[in-house]
């Protein structure tokens, strides 16, 4: 998803821990304008409100994610894809840094409510951001080809879903 040339708006990612590389270019104040903050900062409206890696830390995403949809016209969400801990799904847990993980159908939830006019589901391994690093994936390759004459799966890097969901115009979520 990048930005047309015409494209004219606000993009506002609310991880402050990631360095926002994108406000450092000043070719791209051209088409938009960057903000980092935190998802309280978010209280005016805006065009596009992008999190990475953000959603799965809050025990209580629904909430968040209701907050955000309010304040914009499309949502981008990038979350751990069906992550587990000790072979199983994520559940809120004050032991856990993440307390959830995403399936397709995570946000489902948002359509009943009036939300979305549209969700867009993507699933992509992030080598190097979040899961296996590149050279993770070198030592795995050995590893699984022994897995598979063992008869076992193969172990695969974890991955990330993302989400756009775009708001039907005039709708309260």
């Amino acid at each position: 998803m990048s930005p047309s040339r015409d494209w004219r708006g606000e993009v506002r990612n609310p991880n402050v821990r990631a360095p926002n590389r994108f406000a450092k270019q000043p070719e791209l104040g051209r088409i938009a304008s960057f903000q980092v903050g935190g998802l309280e900062d978010i209280d005016r409206h805006y065009d596009v409100v992008y999190t990475s890696n953000v959603l799965e830390h809050f025990a209580e995403y629904q909430s968040a994610a209701r907050h955000l949809l309010r304040n914009c016209h499309r949502l981008c969400v990038m979350v751990p894809h069906r992550e587990v801990w000790n072979q199983r799904a994520l559940r809120p847990s004050p032991d856990l840094h993440h307390q959830h993980t995403f399936a397709e159908d995570s946000f489902d939830f948002v359509v009943p409510e009036g939300g979305p006019a549209k969700i867009a589901t993507y699933t992509v391994a992030c080598i190097a951001a979040w899961g296996w690093s590149r050279w993770d994936a070198i030592q795995h390759l050995p590893k699984n080809l022994v897995r598979r004459m063992l008869g076992k799966k193969p172990r695969r890097p974890p991955l990330q879903i993302i989400y756009d969901i775009v708001a039907t115009a005039g709708r309260e979520v």
